[in-house]
């Protein structure tokens, strides 16, 4: 799945044969709620499918901004992997928070989602 940045959407990218979802850019679309509908109907539909057996997913959230919707959105989505990996502890999910050196906005935002999941590894990278 592939989904072109705009100038208030990130790009999406998720290709479950090399196990990896990436979101990139700015995240404050009008309707967040339809944007990341075809993602997360993705996620809830064939993460258990690729994910069952085991095995690492690798996720990367590289946003410049998003705003409180957005926010539930990527909360919506970091609860699907943590419920899989509850079901399925042979399941590894690692995630890349990447955040321009002096953002602490956006670090106390990935440290609050490290917070929320358990099952989550979160590293954090300054870029």
């Amino acid at each position: 799945m592939k989904i072109k940045a705009t100038n208030n959407t990130p790009q999406v990218f998720l290709d479950w044969d090399i196990k990896y979802l990436v979101l990139e850019g700015v995240s404050y679309p009008e309707d967040a709620e339809s944007f990341y509908s075809p993602l997360l109907s993705e996620l809830e539909e064939n993460s258990s499918k690729y994910l069952s057996g085991g095995g690492e997913m690798g996720i990367k959230i590289q946003l410049d901004y998003f705003n409180t919707v957005s926010s539930k959105m990527i909360y919506r989505i970091l609860k699907i992997f943590d419920k899989l990996v509850d079901s399925n502890k042979n399941t590894k999910i690692n995630l890349v928070w990447e955040i321009e050196e002096d953002d602490e906005e956006l670090m106390e935002a990935g440290k609050d989602y490290e917070c929320m999941f358990d099952n989550i590894d979160f590293t954090y990278k300054i870029i």
